[in-house]
């Protein structure tokens, strides 16, 4: 069961996806029956993956390595289609939410190319 992986390495925090959301409460609940103090979790959005339907894994192959190669980072991620580059540009960066929304409507308006943000490490 891979919720008493928690109990096992008795964690203190344990990271996962809001798809592993069960799993990492289950763990929370065997600690506490091991005498465990329970752990805190932080769960993080799903995102899909150069798919653009399944969520991004490397089992599917859909998704971009943090060791490739830059060059083919880079191309992975100037594939994603251009209603995903958003959710990209909100999880992957750090700009603000606020910040990406203002760069919608720019793109909309034709005064951006999709090119032009996908291929920046900070929008103008």
């Amino acid at each position: 069961m891979q919720a008493y992986d928690s109990v096992a390495l008795e964690c203190d925090v344990e990271l996962g996806g809001t798809d592993q959301r069960f799993n990492l409460g289950a763990g929370r609940e065997l600690q506490r029956h091991y005498g465990q103090k329970p752990q805190i979790i932080l769960m993080t959005p799903i995102l899909e993956g150069l798919d653009g339907v399944q969520k991004m894994s490397k089992s599917l192959g859909n998704a971009i390595g943090i060791n490739e190669p830059p060059a083919e980072m880079y191309g992975k991620l100037m594939s994603i289609n251009d209603e995903l580059m958003w959710k990209y540009y909100l999880f992957l960066t750090d700009l603000r939410g606020s910040e990406v929304e203002a760069l919608k409507p720019r793109l909309l308006g034709g005064s951006y190319t999709p090119w032009r943000p996908k291929s920046a490490s900070r929008a103008p």
